[in-house]
């Protein structure tokens, strides 16, 4: 059963990670996300995050709200037959006043990418998925992804508002 969960999971990331990014994408700019139909989407480019910079940001509660997103548990894999696979814990960290009620990203690296769906993630509560994926590109994951963020809802703030408080977080 677990098996089969793993498989789904990780054909319903390819599946998804094919489709064009409509709303707003974070990060580096070696790669941007496709324009949609009428109008190119915004970018912005927020800072990296170490996680001590995090645990600090957690125990101040400052003003300034963040949604951390970061991996962990990250392993490589090659079968006999020489395929490369790559599972992580892909985990989510709202520093935010309101809890997250959607969200819905795509995290961008120089050879492969993946989507993920969080959704009712309370403030200051970590919350991850398992994620597979498959490729020579798993080499490439130790770089800064783009995050492409396709829903982001937090009560009383709009989805470019709540989109801007993505922030990638490096865990050491």
């Amino acid at each position: 059963m677990k098996a089969a969960y793993k498989i789904f999971i990780l054909l319903s990331g390819m599946l998804l990670s094919g489709t064009q990014a409509f709303a707003q994408s974070f990060g580096y700019p070696a790669q941007t996300a496709a324009p949609a139909a009428e109008e190119a989407p915004l970018i912005r480019y927020n800072p990296v995050i170490s996680s001590d910079r995090a645990s600090a940001l957690q125990a101040t509660q400052d003003e300034k709200q963040y949604i951390l997103v970061f991996y962990e548990d990250f392993k490589i894999e090659r079968t006999l037959s020489g395929k490369v696979s790559c599972s992580m814990k892909l985990s989510v960290l709202p520093l935010t006043k309101n809890k997250l009620s959607q969200l819905s990203i795509q995290l961008i690296w120089p050879e492969i990418r993946s989507s993920s769906n969080f959704y009712d993630v309370p403030p200051h509560v970590k919350h991850y998925k398992e994620i597979t994926l498959l490729g020579e590109g798993c080499y490439s994951i130790d770089k800064v992804p783009n995050i492409v963020s396709n829903r982001c809802r937090i009560k009383g703030m709009t989805s470019e508002e709540c989109a801007s408080l993505l922030t990638w977080s490096r865990v050491r």
